[in-house]
C-alpha cells in the first residue's frame, strides 16, 4: 500500500483537531523548511526520525540509453535521508 501527502494532511487534521487547510499549511511549511534548509547546504535533523542533507555526487560516465554512446553525467547534489535510530527501530518488529 502507498499512502500519499493527501493521506498524511487527513491524519495530521484528525489528530490535532484542525480543518484540513490548516493541516496543508503545516506540511506544505514543514516541507518547504527542509527543502529550502537543503538547498543552502544545511542538513536538517529530525531527532529519532531521521536528518535530511544535500550530499554531492562525483561527476561520472554513463551510458546514452538509446544509442549507446558513453557520456558525462556532470557532478550533482542529490537528497540524502537517513532514517533514526528510533524509527528504524520501529520497521524491526
Amino acid at each position: 500500500m502507498s499512502l500519499k501527502k493527501e493521506d498524511l494532511i487527513t491524519h495530521v487534521a484528525h489528530e490535532n483537531g484542525i480543518t484540513k487547510i490548516a493541516a496543508r499549511q503545516a506540511v506544505d511549511s514543514m516541507l518547504e523548511f527542509i527543502m529550502s534548509a537543503n538547498e543552502n547546504g544545511e542538513q536538517v535533523q529530525l531527532v529519532g526520525f531521521g536528518s535530511f542533507s544535500p550530499v554531492k555526487r562525483a561527476e561520472r560516465i554513463g551510458t546514452h540509453p538509446i544509442t549507446k554512446e558513453k557520456i558525462v553525467i556532470e557532478s550533482a547534489f542529490v537528497p540524502k535521508f537517513k532514517a533514526g535510530k528510533t524509527y528504524t527501530s520501529r520497521l524491526k518488529h
